[in-house]
């Protein structure tokens, strides 16, 4: 037969294990939890740049390789013309912006102009322009992100394309 209080102790060692056992669960599904979470924002995050930088892609394939069309190329922003308005990526307020509309490059503003965000807590864009004396061959975006200050590098090449 059993001893008196064999059940208590049993059940107690039964409940020990199982709150122990659940506790390493609890733990290791909130540490993957987090972790996936990290993931997630990572790759939410390098999808918008993608899309900004896809969007870039189209409208920089619509430029014209010859300098002279250009109505400004400094590595914080790039201005060009295209048909009878212009085009504009520039970083401002920590945003990477998008301009569409008339560009007086002489007094250096926008008249009637459209402007779209692009990406959202940039802390920096630079513009690397690979060009000869009259014409473009290439660009490279530097695009430091606020929040990890993770670079990303995008580099768009017009040296096949005839326009």
């Amino acid at each position: 037969m059993h001893k008196p209080g064999f059940f208590l102790v049993q059940t107690s060692i039964y409940c020990a294990l199982f709150s122990l056992l659940l506790a390493l669960l609890i733990r290791t599904t909130v540490r993957d939890i987090i972790a996936l979470t990290k993931i997630r924002s990572t790759l939410a995050r390098t999808a918008e740049i993608n899309a900004a930088m896809h969007r870039f892609m189209h409208d920089f394939h619509q430029a014209s390789s010859n300098i002279e069309e250009w109505q400004e190329l400094l590595s914080e922003q790039i201005i060009w013309k295209l048909k009878n308005e212009s085009i504009g990526w520039l970083l401002d307020k920590g945003n990477f912006i998008r301009y569409q509309g008339n560009y007086n490059s002489q007094k250096k503003i926008w008249s009637k102009k459209t402007q779209s965000v692009a990406v959202l807590g940039v802390k920096s864009v630079t513009f690397d322009i690979k060009k000869n004396k009259e014409k473009i061959n290439g660009l490279t975006i530097v695009l430091c992100d606020e929040n990890s200050l993770q670079e990303y590098r995008h580099y768009f090449s017009v040296r096949n394309r005839t326009l």
